[in-house]
């Protein structure tokens, strides 16, 4: 067998996004007839669908990551070729966090002997809430006493697999 017209979609290198479907696809063609059309994708054999001369296959929801895949065929008369290895790369989305000081999603800047509450969030990964560089998630949702001067809060989502470590900083002035 004979193949040509790689095509996949979306182009390496993607962005993860969920449930995203990520197609490949090679034309085979042989003077008999293609017994076999495979996937080798990441090192497991995946048999393709056919549409004519096309061959295709289609995931949902790849974790990002770096794959390694190359397409094999063989015909009736027990002929097989192998395509070239090709590498798939899927980065990571962007993480999120959020940091709201007194509910504010900006720097704030406070008068007299009001309170602090610091909140913060994110969907994916471990969450750390630093005041002034020292470790404060305990305090996340708290109403926390503090005296006169300026604070920098920073929150820290870990990330995942899937998506990118994220941080963000607020300034609080406290007078």
């Amino acid at each position: 067998p004979q193949y040509s017209n790689i095509i996949i979609n979306p182009r390496s290198p993607t962005n993860y996004t969920i449930n995203k479907n990520y197609q490949f696809n090679i034309t085979w063609i042989d003077n008999t007839a293609v017994s076999n059309a495979i996937l080798d994708f990441d090192g497991k054999n995946y048999t393709m669908f056919k549409n004519g001369n096309e061959y295709y296959y289609i995931f949902t929801n790849l974790a990002s990551g770096t794959y390694t895949y190359y397409f094999w065929a063989n015909d009736s008369s027990g002929n097989t070729n192998i395509s070239s290895t090709y590498s798939y790369n899927i980065n990571k989305a962007l993480g999120q966090v959020s940091l709201l000081l007194n509910g504010i999603t900006n720097n704030l800047t406070v008068i007299g002997g009001a309170q602090i509450n610091a909140s913060a969030f994110t969907l994916y990964g471990n969450l750390i809430l630093y005041r002034n560089s020292l470790d404060v998630t305990l305090e996340i949702n708290k109403l926390i006493n503090l005296i006169a001067g300026s604070y920098n809060y920073t929150a820290v989502s870990s990330g995942n697999q899937n998506y990118s470590q994220e941080t963000i900083t607020r300034l609080l002035n406290f007078t």
